[in-house]
């Protein structure tokens, strides 16, 4: 996803030394936040769920996610959640469904380009909705 160095905090060398560590996995790392931000559509996902469903140590994850905002990848969903402190946490998604926030029909994969949204009704087969007749 990157050919970057991670995100280290300017003036601290052992965040410097835990972002050359890092390097090597940064692009897995990338890829791993990225598919569960996508993964979850447009419930998205805040810093806290990201870091609590990967068992992901807060200071690996949220470097990950902003690293993904600045590649244009995921952006601010202009909403909100709480946080388990009752503070308000900013819901990340992906910028591929990121266009209508009422659409939660789920994306299927594609062979020919980006994800689609599966149409209402849809089963999957190429056919028609199943209207339940025989």
């Amino acid at each position: 996803m990157s050919d970057q160095m991670p995100l280290w905090v300017k003036g601290s060398e052992t965040s410097r030394a835990a972002a050359v560590s890092i390097a090597p996995r940064l692009n897995e790392l990338q890829g791993v936040v990225m598919s569960y931000i996508a993964g979850r559509g447009q419930r998205g996902a805040t810093d806290e769920e990201i870091t609590r469903d990967l068992k992901m140590n807060p200071s690996t994850a949220r470097p990950r996610r902003i690293e993904l905002v600045e590649m244009g990848k995921i952006h601010s969903s202009g909403r909100t959640r709480p946080t388990v402190s009752g503070r308000s946490a900013t819901v990340w998604v992906a910028q591929r469904v990121a266009a209508d926030p009422k659409d939660n029909r789920p994306l299927a994969p594609t062979t020919n380009g980006p994800p689609r949204r599966v149409p209402t009704g849809h089963r999957g087969h190429g056919g028609p909705p199943h209207t339940g007749a025989l």
